[in-house]
């Protein structure tokens, strides 16, 4: 739920940010920790980075040709991120059917309960290819 002042646009930008965001965070953090170390022994050994435990964000997604790019980063990041969007309720406006497909494909369908396409001008064509 988006917080008072925030439309449900924004605020999925705004969760897909803070997921790539966080996703990035932890990349350079486990770069700088996988770095070789001089151990007590003077030889050079692998720390590594600890891996924090991940979070799942259940959430409503709303998205359009704006908001694509960000959401379809965070979706990508996929289950190496620390923030692993969950996705309730999709819908998506004026949306290509390949974009549509795109983000379809990196959601997990065992959470997903709704899909919302009725602003898309799809046609039987664009359904075909959404629909499998």
């Amino acid at each position: 739920r988006a917080p008072d002042g925030m439309s449900v646009w924004s605020g999925t930008v705004a969760l897909a940010k803070a997921c790539v965001e966080v996703s990035k965070h932890q990349r350079e953090f486990q770069r700088r920790g996988s770095k070789r170390h001089k151990g007590r022994s003077g030889a050079a050994t692998a720390a590594a980075a600890p891996q924090p435990p991940g979070v799942d964000v259940h959430a409503d997604l709303f998205v359009n040709g704006t908001s694509y790019g960000i959401l379809r980063d965070a979706l990508q990041t996929g289950a190496a991120s620390p923030l692993r969007l969950k996705c309730r309720e999709f819908q998506a406006e004026e949306l290509s059917a390949s974009g549509i497909v795109a983000l379809l494909e990196s959601l997990d369908p065992s959470f997903l309960r709704r899909v919302d396409l009725r602003f898309n001008n799809l046609g039987l064509a664009g359904l075909s290819v959404i629909l499998p």
